[in-house]
């Protein structure tokens, strides 16, 4: 995983507030051995040091750099904590990566999105699952009974999707699309499977 944080105080503070909100109730990652609540307190100290530097005072911005310093020190220990889970889940690790508002370490070449229909919790329910989607702000989902009626599920901002009440013993088709800065892609290939 990538340990190097955007070197801009503006970036660095919106990257660190992006952590902090993708990782409040994520399911991947439910023990953090840096509490949510101590990582949202050391960025808003770090925040308030930020504004107290603008004014130029003397020592303000070493203030400033020690506040840094040690939100720089939790995301560290939130991005070990994130590459060991993702470690014990090797299909399922660049999707935990990513849902935690983190990245990858950088690999040559562009990674090929994988989307998978897997069997849900319970007989009626299907987990839709996208793995290497790139920078995504949210993804559509759909399904159909023929490959030709779609019926929408909801919008989710995470790259999975867990769809209930289906009809046990039928076969459904389920695609995706994304939305990007660039705006909505193209709808994905189908993939079908017998829900049950």
């Amino acid at each position: 995983m990538s340990r190097t944080f955007p070197r801009g105080i503006g970036p660095f503070l919106a990257y660190a507030k992006n952590v902090a909100a993708r990782m409040a109730g994520n399911p991947y990652v439910p023990s953090p051995p840096v509490p949510l609540a101590t990582l949202l307190a050391h960025i808003a100290d770090f925040d308030a040091a930020l504004v107290a530097s603008l004014s130029r005072a003397r020592g303000s911005a070493k203030a400033r750099d020690a506040k840094r310093e040690i939100v720089e020190s939790d995301l560290r220990q939130l991005c070990s904590y994130v590459e060991t889970v993702a470690n014990q889940y090797p299909d399922e690790g660049p999707l935990v990566i990513a849902s935690s508002g983190m990245s990858a370490k950088g690999k040559t070449g562009p990674r090929k999105t994988k989307f998978a229909v897997k069997p849900g919790k319970t007989s009626d329910s299907v987990r839709l699952v996208v793995i290497h989607p790139g920078i995504v702000t949210q993804f559509d989902w759909q399904y159909s009974s023929d490959g030709t009626l779609w019926i929408d599920a909801p919008r989710t901002v995470w790259a999975h999707q867990e769809l209930e009440g289906l009809t046990p013993g039928t076969r459904y088709f389920f695609r995706y699309r994304t939305l990007t800065r660039d705006g909505l892609s193209a709808w994905s290939d189908a993939l079908t499977m017998i829900v049950g």
